[in-house]
């Protein structure tokens, strides 16, 4: 038997925590949050907590690939 995958969800509140950004980007899709779908449940939106991670990680990527071909100085 394989091992149930639990799917974890997450608030915008969450998110913009997580990520340093505010409420405001999050609900509008700034700054490249727009990659990550919303899941509506009635009037509550929420988040997959693997893609918002993702998109944490992947901005985290970009940036010392940035720093390392000597964009930022």
């Amino acid at each position: 038997m394989q091992a149930e995958e639990k799917t974890e969800f997450c608030t915008i509140r969450e998110a913009a925590r997580r990520s340093g950004l505010g409420l405001k980007t999050w609900y509008q899709g700034g700054a490249g949050t727009d990659v990550v779908p919303r899941i509506r449940f009635g009037r509550s939106i929420r988040l997959l907590r693997a893609d918002v991670e993702r998109f944490i990680s992947d901005r985290i990527i970009e940036a010392k690939q940035s720093i390392q071909v000597g964009q930022f100085k």
